[in-house]
């Protein structure tokens, strides 16, 4: 298990893994590429990692994240236009983000 804050945003033992893997193999000075479904997971990787880099300022001081894609725009629209159906948490996280 990887020693941080981080991980207390996991709400599934997969997240947990997907966390644990990520910031392990980064501390270890690994990179890591996630390929995901840009429709469907990845609103959920984005707000799964942003919270555990929320969690431990050390991970966010020193392993940035970055979000390719060629439909990111795109993508970012159509999140926006279904934030009402979201939960009153994730609404308020994705309202406080810088650039949203």
């Amino acid at each position: 298990s990887v020693p941080t804050k981080a991980l207390s945003v996991a709400r599934s033992t997969r997240e947990q893994l997907l966390l644990e893997g990520t910031i392990a193999t980064l501390r270890r000075g690994g990179s890591v590429l996630i390929p995901v479904d840009v429709a469907g997971t990845v609103p959920e990787v984005l707000l799964l990692l942003d919270a555990a880099w929320e969690q431990d300022r050390q991970l966010s001081s020193n392993y940035p994240l970055v979000w390719l894609s060629s439909m990111g725009d795109m993508v970012l629209d159509q999140i926006k236009t279904r934030l009402e159906w979201m939960s009153g948490e994730v609404l308020q996280r994705f309202e406080e983000r810088p650039g949203s």
